[in-house]
């Protein structure tokens, strides 16, 4: 979907003009369009589009909390994944003995990617950073016998 990819800005933007032009169309139409003169002379509290526009609005309102809980559950499914990950080669590295070598690596790599942040010009410089922690916990896992199958 192409709403979805776009920039909180942009979603920002089109959350105010897109009913802010329904409105002004809906309106238009009320005011001049064929079936005018039978809105107008609908009496009562609430006008008879309220309805659309509230249909409308909370589809929209959907669709944002909908965006913001599949972005959760993806962020969730990462850490988790990743969590999982670290916690296998400590155990497995706990379990061949080889605790000094691996450990160390581990926990800078992890402090590295826990440091990254998901905006701004800092990006760069913190993803180096987390590679080159990558690269060092690789190299010691690969230079430890029985560690690299």
């Amino acid at each position: 979907m192409v709403y979805l990819e776009l920039s909180v800005g942009w979603k920002l933007v089109l959350a105010v003009c897109v009913p802010a032009l329904l409105a002004i169309v809906i309106l238009t139409a009320e005011a001049r369009g064929p079936l005018s003169a039978s809105i107008q002379s609908c009496k009562g509290v609430v006008a008879p589009y309220f309805n659309g526009i509230a249909m409308l609005f909370s589809l929209y309102a959907a669709l944002l909390a909908s965006d913001a809980w599949q972005k959760d559950i993806q962020a969730r499914r990462f850490v988790t994944g990743e969590t999982n990950a670290a916690r296998l080669i400590a155990h497995t590295a706990h379990a061949m003995g080889v605790t000094a070598a691996v450990i160390p690596k581990l926990r800078n790599y992890l402090e590295a990617s826990s440091g990254e942040m998901d905006h701004g010009k800092v990006i760069q410089a913190a993803r180096g950073k987390t590679e080159n922690a990558f690269d060092d916990l690789m190299g010691a896992i690969v230079r430890e016998p029985g560690l690299d199958s």
